[in-house]
């Protein structure tokens, strides 16, 4: 190898390392919008319990409050009762006769 090609070869690898280190500078340019700090993070968490918890007590009153507002079992069968004695008040004379 004479002294222009190992010159060459040093200058290539050099060139290569300085792509490297501009990539690697890129990628630690780029860490803190891809991380968060550790407090953030916390607080963000935090955040999200609250809104969870505050969402599971307002699911829980809107289900005690649909159980108040249903209506008692035997009402819904009086209702069912009522319309089968009008249907055979309304059908039972025809079909006797």
């Amino acid at each position: 190898m004479t002294d222009g090609e190992a010159r060459d070869a040093v200058l290539a690898r050099l060139d290569d390392i300085k792509g490297d280190v501009t990539a690697i500078r890129t990628q630690l340019d780029a860490l803190p919008e891809r991380y968060v700090p550790r407090a953030e993070w916390v607080q963000r968490n935090e955040h999200v319990d609250t809104q969870f918890r505050t969402h599971g007590r307002e699911i829980g009153d809107l289900r005690s409050e649909l159980r108040s507002r249903r209506a008692p079992w035997w009402s819904t069968w009086s209702v069912a009762l009522a319309a089968a004695a009008l249907a055979w008040s309304v059908l039972g004379p025809a079909i006797r006769g």
